[in-house]
C-alpha cells in the first residue's frame, strides 16, 4: 500500500527533536549545527564536541584545495615589481573565465575527492551549482565569443552531470546508510539512476515522524535530484509513505536554491 502525504505544521520544536538534529548533522550540517545548540535536550558537552568534529571534518576537506588555491595564487602574483596589471573588463573577465572551466575539462573528471562522504558530495554538488552560475551569465551576456563559449561549456557540463548525478545518489545512500545504521535507520536507493530514496525505522510508524523527517531532508533532496523519497517503518513491509521531490532534470543547468 503507498500513501502520499503533505508535511503538516508541528506545534513542537523542530530543533528539539533529537534525532532530527542527528539527520542535520549527517545530512546538511550547516543547519545541523545550528539545530544542535538550539536544542534544549542534548548536554552542552555533546554540542561542544559533535561541533569540533564537524569543524575537523571541514577543514580537512578544504585544506587541501585551499593550499592548491594559494599556491595558485602566488604563482600568478610573481610578477615583476613596478609592473602593473591591466584591468580587464568584465565581458572579458568572464570570457577566461569560460575558456579556463572549458579547458578543465580536457582532464577526465575525477570524483575520488567527493564520493566518500557526505561532505565530499556536497561540494560536488556546489561544484555544478557554480558552473550553472558561469553558464547563465555567459548566456545572459551580449558578445558572440562569450555566448559560444557558455554553449560549449553547458554542453560539457551536462555530459558530466548525467554521468555524474546517478553515482552521486547511489554513493550518498551507501553513505547515509553507514552513518545512520547505528540509529536504526536504514536507507537505500532504487531504480536505474537511483532516483528513489528509501527511509527504514520504527521512526515512521507515525505520520509526525515521516512528516519531520521529510522537511528536516527535502532540500537535500533537491539538492541531489531525487524524484521520491518512501518512508517504510519495517524492512520487508509492503505499506510505505512517499514524496515526490520536485527536483531538477540530470541534464538540466541549476543554481542551489534558484
Amino acid at each position: 500500500m503507498e500513501t502520499n502525504y503533505s508535511p503538516e505544521k508541528n506545534e513542537k520544536k523542530w530543533y528539539d527533536n533529537t534525532w532530527v538534529v542527528v539527520l542535520l548533522c549527517i545530512f546538511f550540517f550547516p543547519v545541523g549545527l545550528y539545530a544542535l545548540w538550539k536544542n534544549s535536550t542534548i548536554k552542552k558537552g555533546w554540542k561542544i564536541t559533535v561541533t569540533v568534529l564537524i569543524g575537523l571534518i571541514v577543514i580537512a576537506q578544504f585544506g587541501e584545495n585551499t593550499e592548491t588555491s594559494t599556491n595558485n595564487s602566488a604563482t600568478a602574483d610573481s610578477t615583476e615589481v613596478g609592473t602593473e596589471k591591466p584591468t580587464l573588463s568584465k565581458t572579458d573577465s568572464l570570457k577566461q573565465q569560460l575558456e579556463r572551466e572549458i579547458a578543465s575539462f580536457k582532464k577526465p573528471f575525477d570524483n575520488s575527492t567527493y564520493e566518500n562522504s557526505v561532505e565530499g558530495l556536497q561540494m560536488e554538488v556546489v561544484l555544478f551549482s557554480v558552473w550553472a552560475t558561469i553558464i547563465k551569465e555567459g548566456e545572459s551576456s551580449t558578445d558572440k565569443t562569450v555566448n559560444e563559449l557558455a554553449a560549449d561549456l553547458k554542453k560539457k557540463v551536462v555530459a558530466l552531470q548525467i554521468k555524474e548525478f546517478p553515482q552521486m545518489r547511489k554513493n550518498y545512500g551507501k553513505v547515509a546508510a553507514d552513518k545512520l545504521w547505528e540509529n536504526d535507520i536504514y536507507v537505500s536507493t532504487q531504480g536505474a539512476k537511483h532516483e528513489t530514496m528509501n527511509l527504514t525505522s520504527g521512526i515512521f510508524a507515525s505520520n509526525k515522524g515521516i512528516a519531520e523527517t521529510q522537511r528536516t531532508l527535502i532540500d537535500v533532496m533537491t539538492q541531489f535530484r531525487f524524484k521520491e523519497v518512501r518512508y517504510r517503518w519495517y524492512k520487508g513491509s509492503d505499506e510505505f509513505t512517499y514524496y515526490k521531490v520536485e527536483s531538477p532534470k540530470d541534464n538540466e543547468i541549476a543554481e542551489l536554491n534558484k
